[in-house]
């Protein structure tokens, strides 16, 4: 009796970490992204200054949370992200329009697709 007690309360601590840790997973991806159509905006405008200077507001943010994020998702997705955020910076910086208006879209996906995938969900446990 004492095995099962102590087996439910260990499942219930796993999975009540899972959920905290898919929703520090959706705030930083959503605090992240509250920059994002400033800089597309800029982008847009090709106001490249200002781009870069939004950009280094992202990138700063996503140097804060990374550290976290490696020990709870995938490692091809943060890499992804990584390599778009250097991508992005290096096409901010060449100031070419249409590219950095893919990168900025490809960003925009990564940040959003790893909060779905990391969700509680029946068709990500089966």
């Amino acid at each position: 009796m004492k095995f099962l007690i102590f087996t439910a309360v260990l499942l219930l601590l796993l999975f009540g970490g899972c959920l905290l840790a898919v929703e520090y997973i959706q705030i930083s991806a959503e605090r992240i992204e509250l920059h994002f159509d400033g800089l597309e905006e800029a982008i847009d405008a090709e106001d490249w200054e200002r781009a870069l200077e939004i950009f280094s507001h992202c990138e700063r943010e996503w140097e804060r949370v990374s550290s976290r994020w490696k020990a709870m998702i995938n490692h091809e997705d943060m890499r992804d992200i990584e390599i778009s955020f250097v991508d992005l910076r290096a096409v901010l910086e060449q100031q070419e329009l249409n590219r950095a208006q893919q990168e900025m879209a490809t960003l925009r996906y990564y940040m959003r697709h790893v909060p779905d995938n990391e969700r509680v969900r029946l068709t990500n446990v089966l």
